[in-house]
C-alpha cells in the first residue's frame, strides 16, 4: 500500500474551520449545484469475451459525490424536462439548454484522507485515488509534512477542498480532490434523486466549491 502524499511548499495560516450549511432536499426538485448523492455508480470499463458470448464490466461505486455545474444551467435543464419555466423567469427555456450529462465530484472521507493509514486505503479509494500503477517517489518522505493537513483544512491547497459538515449528522467531514471528476447522464441523476440525494450544500458554500474547482481545472500547464 502506498501512502497518500503531496508536496508542501508553503505554510498555512491559522484559519478557523467553519461548518457548512445544508438545504433540505426537495422531493420534486430538479438537480441543483451542491446536491450530495450516495452510492453513485460509474461504469469504468466493458470487455467482450473472445467467443463474443459474454461482456465483462467494472463498475465503481462512490459512497458520496456532489453535483457540479452552473445553477442556472441545471434549472434550465430541469424546466425543460418538466415542461415548465425556470423559477424567476418570465420566458420558457430554449431547447438548446438541455444537458445530456452533468459533472460530479467524489467526496472522500476526511478521516481516512488525513490518517493515510494502509488500513484506510482499500477498495475504491485506493484504486481511484492512488491508481493501480502508482510508484513511490524519492520525495515521498518529505511530503508527509504535518502542515499539509492544515493547508487542506484551511482550503489553501488549490487541489483540494475540505468540507466540514454540521455535527451531529449523517455526513462525515469530506475532502474533494479537484483532479477527480466525471460526467453522468443527467437523466440518471434525476431518476435516482429521490432515494439517493441526501442534501444540498447551501449558498455560498456550493458556489465556493464551484469557483475553486473552475480555477483549478482552468490553470495553464507550463513545461518544466
Amino acid at each position: 500500500m502506498l501512502p497518500v502524499v503531496w508536496r508542501v511548499n508553503k505554510k498555512a495560516n491559522d484559519v478557523p474551520i467553519q461548518h457548512v450549511q445544508l438545504d433540505p432536499r426537495g422531493e420534486s426538485d430538479g438537480l441543483h449545484l451542491g446536491d450530495i448523492y450516495r452510492d453513485v455508480e460509474l461504469l469504468e470499463w466493458t470487455k467482450e469475451s473472445e467467443d463474443h458470448r459474454t461482456i465483462r464490466s467494472s463498475t465503481l461505486v462512490f459512497p458520496l459525490a456532489m453535483v457540479m455545474g452552473q445553477e442556472c444551467d441545471l434549472l434550465t435543464d430541469s424546466a425543460l424536462r418538466a415542461n415548465t419555466r425556470p423559477t424567476g423567469r418570465e420566458r420558457p427555456p430554449k431547447a438548446n439548454g438541455f444537458m445530456w450529462t452533468t459533472l460530479v465530484l467524489p467526496l472522500y472521507n476526511a478521516s481516512q484522507f488525513f490518517d493515510r493509514r494502509d488500513s484506510c486505503l482499500s477498495g475504491i479509494f485506493e484504486d481511484v485515488y492512488l491508481g493501480t500503477s502508482a510508484e513511490p517517489t524519492s520525495a515521498s518522505l518529505e511530503m508527509n509534512h504535518p502542515s499539509s493537513d492544515s493547508l487542506v483544512k484551511a482550503n489553501q491547497d488549490a487541489r483540494y477542498h475540505f468540507i466540514c459538515f454540521p455535527s451531529p449528522g449523517e455526513l462525515p467531514d469530506c475532502v474533494i480532490d479537484f483532479r477527480h471528476y466525471f460526467a453522468l447522464r443527467t437523466s440518471y441523476l434525476m431518476d435516482h434523486r429521490a432515494e439517493q440525494c441526501l442534501a444540498t450544500l447551501s449558498t455560498p458554500y456550493r458556489e465556493q466549491v464551484l469557483q475553486r474547482f473552475s480555477f483549478y481545472i482552468s490553470r495553464i500547464g507550463l513545461p518544466d
